[in-house]
């Protein structure tokens, strides 16, 4: 019985071998590779939207070579743009808005907008683009690409609010905590 249900356990893992679990679903877009884009933030960005900005013109760097501009509006950008938050631009474009852990990728022309600034970013680089970091204390995998950037878009609500493991390389690697989509329960508690 044991020898029975072990092989049936080895077929059904070996009957994912060689696809991503991590690719999202449905029809991808390709956009201009990264060098044409600028990072739009909104006129008053909030603390999440710049360190989403932040965290993706970082990883775009690694990715293709390119450092991309950030702009806040009402700043025109000639170039395409990846628009994080909720911009102008994302409301001209009738991008729906996001609450709470929801995070949106949608694509209106050659434009990328991500909503739920930080997950949308994450999600971004890690579903879209392969950027994996799977161990604290070694630098992220990352898949270079000086070509066409390919998006899903989407939208994702997670399934639970807080994701907080009990241990206290959780909080001593923050940035490698939060690409994780890690949350402290003390961020729900409200201090003084």
């Amino acid at each position: 019985m044991k020898k029975s249900l072990f092989l049936l356990l080895l077929l059904l893992s070996l009957a994912g071998y060689g696809t991503d679990a991590l690719k999202p679903f449905g029809k991808s877009v390709q956009i201009e590779p990264a060098l044409k884009y600028t990072v739009l933030l909104p006129e008053k960005p909030t603390e999440r939207d710049l360190f989403a900005a932040e965290l993706l013109v970082k990883y775009l760097k690694e990715i293709s070579g390119v450092t991309l501009s950030v702009k806040k509006e009402p700043s025109p950008a000639e170039n395409p743009v990846i628009s994080i938050g909720e911009t102008k631009l994302a409301e001209k474009n009738r991008i729906p808005s996001c609450s709470g852990q929801t995070y949106r990728l949608d694509c209106r022309g050659k434009n990328l907008f991500i909503k739920g600034s930080v997950y949308g970013v994450i999600a971004f680089l890690e579903e879209d683009l392969g950027v994996r970091w799977y161990r604290k204390n070694k630098a992220p995998v990352i898949r270079k690409n000086s070509g066409p950037l390919t998006v899903v878009p989407r939208e994702y609500t997670p399934v639970f609010d807080m994701r907080e493991p009990i241990f206290d390389d959780a909080w001593k690697h923050t940035e490698w905590g939060t690409f994780n989509r890690l949350q402290p329960f003390s961020s729900r508690l409200s201090t003084p």
